[in-house]
């Protein structure tokens, strides 16, 4: 996989706090993360989501997703022919390192 251009934006959702948006086009590769527990750099696995201009008036018009599990849930929808017509919430339970997110997706069924 490639490094992806910077600027990485992640999501930094909060615990409790969610964010809506839908995928207009999507890339996988690889990012540079500083773990909060561990010294030094680590290259992971990063899913890029290019979202709407309107779900994103600011910023770079992705947001970057690096956690494991999170890639995993989504990427089955990530080749959907009716992917731009998906709405995508993320609820952020729990805190960094060990929370995760509830994922919720809507619109016309496969």
């Amino acid at each position: 996989m490639a490094m992806l251009e910077p600027p990485v934006e992640y999501m930094g959702l909060l615990d409790g706090q969610e964010l809506t948006f839908h995928i207009e086009r999507w890339v996988l590769g690889e990012t540079t993360i500083y773990p909060i527990r561990d010294r030094g750099a680590k290259v992971v696995p990063t899913l890029r989501l290019y979202v709407r201009p309107a779900d994103k008036p600011s910023g770079a018009p992705y947001w970057d997703v690096t956690a494991g599990t999170t890639i995993t849930r989504i990427r089955p929808y990530l080749d959907r022919p009716d992917l731009r017509d998906l709405e995508f919430t993320f609820i952020r339970r729990g805190t960094p390192p060990g929370g995760r997110d509830e994922i919720r997706i809507s619109g016309r069924p496969a």
